[in-house]
């Protein structure tokens, strides 16, 4: 019935993608406003807010023996805080002035999460040429339930989402840099930093960084099938190196580093 009524009122693309964000950021405001505090109702939630809560006193991250990392322990005996993740610290300073109106800190953390939900929505509600990429998010209520608590991820894929959006508008700064049109203005600046800091977040969004350039390549570059194909295995052993540091059986025949070095050759 749905779609049978885009199709009858020829409702525009970018019209049903804002609605349908705007519709999610309702939904994610309700379930972090609604969702109870006194414990963990959502996926590892205390687990990250401890490490957030470390970042709100201190600036730098903890050494291995710090007594400040013991409440950000989980039951396996694991924390946030041994990862290089730039989120706990960002979000730390950005909710900072947003306690007082929140009520409490976590509940500021997760108006942090909406907050980076309500970006996007703007950044749809912009361009058509940015709504378009930003449709992805409305596939599935996975992808933006994990804005309506805080958790590591939120943060990352608000991160891939703007590099992609500008990647995919053909007008925007970053193509006119790249052909030699527009001086390294504001988009660029912006698609950089995105860069820069999905280095430092979670490890899950690494193969990000490597398939943005890959596609900037194909895009100018003219790479062949057979040289887009190799990149591609390079990239593979590469990121299953670096991913299989934790296996056992493969670390005890330094099966990790020489994946790693197959995949620079």
């Amino acid at each position: 019935l749905l779609l049978l009524w885009i199709v009858c009122t020829k409702i525009a693309p970018q019209g049903l993608i804002v609605a349908g964000m705007g519709l999610a950021a309702g939904l994610i405001l309700a379930m972090a406003l609604l969702s109870t505090t006194k414990h963990s109702v959502h996926p590892d939630e205390l687990s990250h807010f401890t490490a957030l809560h470390y970042f709100s006193e201190h600036w730098l991250p903890p050494a291995i023996d710090d007594p400040a990392v013991i409440p950000s322990l989980s039951v396996y005996g694991s924390s946030y805080l041994s990862e290089l993740d730039v989120t706990y610290p960002i979000a730390a300073r950005v909710i900072s002035p947003m306690i007082a109106f929140a009520g409490s800190e976590i509940m500021a953390a997760r108006l942090f999460q909406g907050l980076l939900w309500s970006i996007l929505c703007l950044c749809a509600l912009h361009k058509k040429a940015w709504a378009i990429p930003l449709c992805v998010v409305l596939l599935s209520p996975q992808i933006w339930y994990v804005f309506s608590y805080f958790n590591g991820d939120a943060f990352p894929l608000f991160l891939t989402l703007i590099a992609s959006l500008l990647l995919c508008d053909r007008d925007s700064g970053v193509h006119a840099y790249i052909l030699g049109k527009r001086g390294f203005g504001s988009a660029t600046l912006i698609f950089t930093l995105c860069l820069g800091l999905l280095l430092v977040s979670k490890l899950n969004y690494l193969p990000v960084i490597p398939g943005l350039l890959l596609w900037l390549a194909v895009l100018y570059l003219d790479l062949r099938w057979r040289e887009l194909l190799a990149v591609l295995c390079s990239l593979v052993l590469v990121g299953f190196g670096v991913f299989a540091r934790g296996l056992p059986s493969l670390t005890a025949w330094r099966g990790p580093m020489l994946l790693v070095a197959l995949g620079m050759l």
